[in-house]
Parts: C-alpha cells; sequence; structure tokens
C-alpha cells in the first residue's frame, strides 16, 4: 500500500516536472528568438524608445563630426565589428554634442570571415546610413544634454543579432561533425588495409627448402 502511494506520487511529480520543464524551455525559445527579432531591427528599436520615453523628441540640424570603425573581442575571440560616432545637435536655438559607441554591431555570419572583413562591412553600412540621412537623434526635453543616437532605420539586419551568432555556430558545428566522420572514415580504412596486408601475408605460400 505505501509503495504503491509513494509510487503514485513519484509519477505524479514526474510528469509535473516534465510538463514544467517543457514550458520552461518553450518559453525561453519564444524569449530568445522575441529578443533577436528586437535586436537585429533598428526600426523596432526606434519604436520601442518613442513608446518607452514620451519625454524625449527629435533633434534639429544633427551632424556627425567623426565616425570611428572598431571590432570587440571577448577573451581574443572576435566577436563583432561596430561604429563609434561623435555628433553635435541643437534643441531650443542650443548646441549640445554626444558620442554613441557600439552602434549598428556586425556579428559574424560566416566562419571565413576576419576582423577586416566585418570592420569593412561596418563602414559600408555606415556610410551609405550617412549618405542616406538614416540616422537620428532623440534629444530629454527636461535635460538637452541628454541624447540617444540612431544610426539607421533597417527593418531587419541578421547581423544585428543573435541569429548571425546560431547561424556561424551551426556551420563549426557543421565542420567538427565533417572532422569526425572524416577521421573515422580514416581509421575504418587503415584498419581495413591492415586486415587484408595481414591475410596476404597468411596466405602466402612457404618458400621450398
Amino acid at each position: 500500500m505505501l509503495y504503491g502511494l509513494l509510487y503514485a506520487v513519484f509519477r505524479f511529480i514526474s510528469k509535473k516536472s516534465w510538463s514544467w520543464l517543457c514550458h520552461g524551455l518553450s518559453f525561453i525559445v519564444l524569449y530568445s528568438t522575441v529578443l533577436a527579432i528586437f535586436f537585429s531591427s533598428s526600426f523596432l528599436q526606434i519604436k520601442e524608445f518613442q513608446l518607452t520615453h514620451p519625454n524625449w523628441i527629435l533633434a534639429d540640424q544633427v551632424q556627425i563630426n567623426q565616425v570611428e570603425i572598431d571590432d570587440y573581442r571577448h577573451r581574443r575571440s572576435l566577436q563583432y565589428a561596430y561604429t563609434r560616432a561623435q555628433y553635435q545637435y541643437m534643441l531650443n536655438e542650443q548646441i549640445s554634442t554626444g558620442v554613441a559607441d557600439k552602434l549598428d554591431p556586425q556579428y559574424m555570419l560566416w566562419f571565413l570571415e576576419t576582423s577586416q572583413d566585418l570592420k569593412v562591412r561596418a563602414a559600408l553600412k555606415t556610410e551609405h546610413a550617412i549618405h542616406q540621412q538614416q540616422y537620428s537623434v532623440y534629444v530629454n526635453t527636461q535635460n538637452p544634454n541628454q541624447s540617444r543616437f540612431f544610426l539607421n532605420q533597417d527593418y531587419f539586419e541578421l547581423r544585428n543579432s543573435g541569429f548571425a551568432w546560431l547561424i556561424y555556430g551551426l556551420q563549426m558545428l557543421s565542420l567538427v561533425l565533417v572532422l569526425i566522420v572524416v577521421i573515422l572514415l580514416w581509421d575504418a580504412f587503415s584498419d581495413s588495409k591492415e586486415s587484408k596486408t595481414a591475410k596476404k601475408s597468411k596466405t602466402k605460400p612457404k618458400a621450398k627448402v
């Protein structure tokens, strides 16, 4: 009786735990996907900023004074290239300046890409955004020296989010799997060759004395 009750309780807890685990994993996947989509869209980021900062308004006469392209590394591993911009703007006939860092990050998408490749891509995107005047500056009306700079208004940019990292990771995983398969095939081929050599040596007739 006691064992049956304990078994029933165990089954109930196991089912609940499995259900909670599935729901938890589903939530994590959904939340990660939403975040990846959000960070891959400058358009959505601007809309979110407008909704959450109602006291901030667009500045007038925005001018970019200096642009630098750099890359970010973590433990010597290349992560992404980004843009740093120094700019000035006007609000209520008052000129202010600001610096925006790590704009429009360009994450690695292909495993053969180098730091220079990402920097060139970031530079071209920045040049295009400036030429098309896609940048904008929002200013806090209560503190005109506080501003937020947006470099472009892309609806979707794959390299700005974790989607790029996912594709890059799948490529590296595929390379590792291919390498493992090649090693296993080479070992199997070597063993087969040695086996054939051993059989030939056994079946070779002995020379008469």
